[in-house]
């Protein structure tokens, strides 16, 4: 089933026990119908120590919460919404139920790209003057006097093998 929460949306928890707290959403498992929100269902994690002198320690992490229990919050009305669904063009672009603003990051970056390309067409363009450097003047890419520099490539050393290993041979193929 297809989840209208995607990473990066502000979300509302609607029922359970972090219900009424909102947080940004870090991952969508949209197999299992779970999302990860920073800061909520915190639970802990216990791990054991790998190696001898390693101690063995208890970890607190977001756990998942049912994407059913989760509710979009719009950025134009601050309020928790359901989520419609408009054509822009040939993008299929999730929209606010209650003030019709777009939730969706990337269409929002289009439509401010397509209004500064707009607004910068209408505008005169305007010419800046660059300053011309004199002729005697060091740039960053100045030449060395002849013969201070010399070219020495180093290699990378080489490993070896050692030719006397033994193979254990088997008897199946």
């Amino acid at each position: 089933m297809a989840s209208n929460i995607k990473k990066g949306d502000n979300v509302l928890v609607i029922s359970g026990k972090e219900k009424g707290k909102t947080g940004k959403v870090l991952i969508v498992n949209t197999d299992k119908n779970r999302a990860i929100v920073s800061g909520l269902n915190i639970v802990a994690r216990s791990t054991k120590p790998k190696k001898g002198g390693e101690k063995g320690a208890i970890k607190k992490q977001e756990g998942t919460i049912d994407v059913s229990n989760l509710q979009i919050v719009c950025e134009q009305c601050n309020k928790a919404t359901r989520v419609a669904h408009n054509l822009e063009g040939e993008k299929k672009i999730r929209v606010c139920k209650k003030c019709g603003a777009s939730l969706d990051k990337a269409m929002k970056k289009e439509i401010k790209k397509t209004t500064v390309k707009k607004s910068k067409t209408e505008a005169a363009p305007v010419k800046k003057e660059t300053a011309k450097k004199p002729a005697g003047t060091l740039t960053k890419t100045a030449k060395k006097p002849a013969g201070t520099s010399k070219s020495v490539t180093q290699k990378a050393p080489v490993k070896t093998t050692n030719k006397n290993t033994s193979v254990r041979k088997t008897g199946s193929k």
